[in-house]
Order: structure tokens, then C-alpha cells, then sequence
């Protein structure tokens, strides 16, 4: 048996609900004192919404709530009874048709996808509590993301990510370490579909500080977009990743598959 077929053994899905839809997040997770699960009300729903807003607008008070929100599963990490201190949205892509709906299409073509075989798992709007520790939000976080990649035998995982300020410039370190690295097969970088721009390349090649779910992504043998998309709202430069859930390095396969049965 060859290891990538091992690994995407590992993680296969359990048998789908009615009509082929995805599951649900199933049981609550518990560690290091916290508590992941699926938002469940209106009400946790506006909780999340306004932590959302506070990471990304820098105003709980803001509206940070799109069109997006309604298709998605929302993950709720918080104290028992406590409010959230972290969230991530998640989205199951059963095909095309779904996966030219979701967030990252509305900034890149993803039409190279296409020739990709299975489903998408698209992850999005990633806020950590400024005033939480982030080491154990990011391993419950990579619990509940394993677990749903089990649960919808996603073939890949897939995502925006954000830098802050929508000048490259000032993330030309980041965006340099990328284009040298981890860019991905030519013939499968989508393309930004507006107010685009490259990713530089400077002469110095230091490993620079990454973003969580980037640097996530990466471990997981991800590979990011070789040019930008601006994004004027958030005011963030956007790279688009994915990680094929077939060909991660052997041990994070092995880290994947522990924590989807957790």
C-alpha cells in the first residue's frame, strides 16, 4: 500500500447524512481547559461575529458578518461558559459549482481546481482573542480542523490568507520567503481577479515570522498563490493556499490523523 493512500485511508469520511450532506462537527472537544465546538445559536453566532470584528476591523462594535456566513460551520473555542476567545469558519466544497461560490473565489480564479479530483475544505476568518495565549487556541483549532477533514474526507484544504495593510511592500520579507519555497504547480496558482500584484523576491532569504494559519497551512506541505489579491475592506494583502490532504510530510499526516480521532 503506498503511503499517500495510507494517509488518505486515515482520514476517510464516515458515512454522509441525508443526501449526501456533509456531517456536522460532532462531540465537543476539551483541552487545556477549553472547550470547541460548533456555534449553535443566533446568539454565540453575534458573539463570534464581534470577536471577528475586533481582530479584523479593530472594533467589536463593527459589522464583519458577509454573505459567506450562512453556508458555513463556525467553531466556538471558550472556557466552559465563558466567551469565545477564538473562531474559525469552515466550509465544505462537494464540487466545483459549490467551490466558485465560496470566499476565496471572490478574490481568485479557481478555475485550475478543476482538474483536481474530491472535495474542498475551505477555511476562513481566523480570530484569536488579543489577550488569550494562542498556542492552545491553535491546537484545539488543529483538532476541530483535522476532525471535519476526517469527517468530510476533504481532498484538500484551501483558504485566504490575510496580511495586514494592503501595501506588499510592507510584507515583502513574508511574501519573498513564499515566492521562493512554497509557491505552487505553475499550472495550478489561481489568479487574483483584481488589483493584483507579485510576489517580491529580496535578496535576503531569512525565514521570517508567519501568520498562525499560515504557518499551519505550510507545515501541512501547503503552497500559496505566486501573486496577490488587495483586499480594500479589511485593507490586507491576500494569498490564496491549499494543501492536499494526500501528499502531507509523513508526520503531520500522522499529527492530522491523531487528532481527527481526539
Amino acid at each position: 500500500m503506498s503511503s499517500a493512500f495510507a494517509r488518505r485511508s486515515a482520514l476517510r469520511p464516515p458515512p454522509a447524512g441525508p443526501a449526501g450532506a456533509a456531517p456536522g462537527f460532532g462531540p465537543v472537544l476539551r483541552r487545556d481547559g477549553l472547550e470547541l465546538r460548533a456555534a449553535e445559536t443566533a446568539q454565540e453566532l453575534a458573539k463570534l461575529l464581534a470577536l471577528r470584528a475586533r481582530v479584523y476591523r479593530g472594533d467589536a462594535a463593527a459589522c464583519d458578518a458577509d454573505a459567506q456566513d450562512p453556508a458555513c460551520l463556525h467553531l466556538w473555542i471558550a472556557p466552559p461558559g465563558g466567551a469565545p476567545l477564538a473562531t474559525l469558519r469552515l466550509r465544505h466544497h462537494p464540487d466545483y459549482a459549490s467551490l466558485i461560490t465560496g470566499y476565496s473565489a471572490g478574490f481568485f480564479d479557481l478555475s485550475p481546481l478543476v482538474r483536481l479530483p474530491g472535495t474542498a475544505l475551505e477555511l476562513g476568518r481566523l480570530a484569536l482573542h488579543p489577550d488569550a495565549p494562542h498556542p492552545p487556541l491553535m491546537r484545539l483549532l488543529w483538532t476541530g480542523i483535522a476532525r471535519m477533514t476526517r469527517r468530510t474526507g476533504a481532498a484538500r484544504l484551501i483558504g485566504c490568507t490575510s496580511l495586514p495593510g494592503a501595501d506588499p511592500a510592507r510584507h515583502a520579507p513574508i511574501l519573498s520567503h513564499l515566492a521562493r519555497h512554497h509557491l505552487g504547480p505553475a499550472a495550478l496558482r489561481p489568479a487574483p481577479r483584481s488589483a493584483a500584484a507579485p510576489l517580491p523576491r529580496l535578496a535576503d532569504d531569512t525565514a521570517p515570522a508567519l501568520p498562525p494559519i499560515l504557518r499551519f497551512y505550510l507545515s501541512l506541505g501547503g503552497w500559496v498563490s505566486d501573486r496577490l489579491a488587495l483586499d480594500a475592506d479589511l485593507d490586507t494583502c491576500v494569498l490564496f493556499t491549499c494543501v492536499e490532504t494526500a501528499t502531507m510530510p509523513p508526520a503531520q499526516a500522522r499529527l492530522m490523523q491523531a487528532l481527527a480521532a481526539y
